[in-house]
């Protein structure tokens, strides 16, 4: 299986229902999902989310760009933007690799990119 056809797979699995796009101003194709964010400053607000798989090799190397449509500000480094529709995303590059590398294979899959990555994410965003 395609690795993002894996990340869309288990991103339905866990209850999201992603969409993959392709922004001509981005270098790889996105899973797309609507995320309610649970902690940090914009707990509880609803956003478009994309996650970016510029390695081959997931589950081995997960995703490492975060891509947030209309984000007001953030409290971490924005690597970039893009204009995708009628929106703006900023584009973060926030490898998991101190963790993941260490974690058994059985749980490199996306219930645990969100349970610890992306909450952490949110909670430094």
């Amino acid at each position: 299986m395609q690795p993002l056809t894996k990340i869309l797979v288990e991103l339905e699995e866990i209850g999201f229902a992603a969409k993959k796009c392709e922004p001509d101003s981005f270098d790889f194709a996105l899973a797309v999902i609507e995320y309610l964010v649970p902690v940090g400053r914009y707990r509880a607000r609803h956003f478009k989310v994309g996650i970016g798989l510029q390695e081959e090799a997931y589950p081995e190397y997960p995703p490492h760009w975060i891509c947030v449509e209309s984000l007001p500000e953030s409290n971490i480094h924005q690597h970039s933007e893009f204009t995708y529709g009628d929106a703006n995303w900023k584009v973060f590059s926030v490898p998991p690799s101190d963790f993941w590398d260490g974690l058994p294979v059985l749980q490199k899959n996306m219930k645990t990119y969100f349970s610890r990555h992306m909450t952490r994410f949110w909670s430094q965003v």
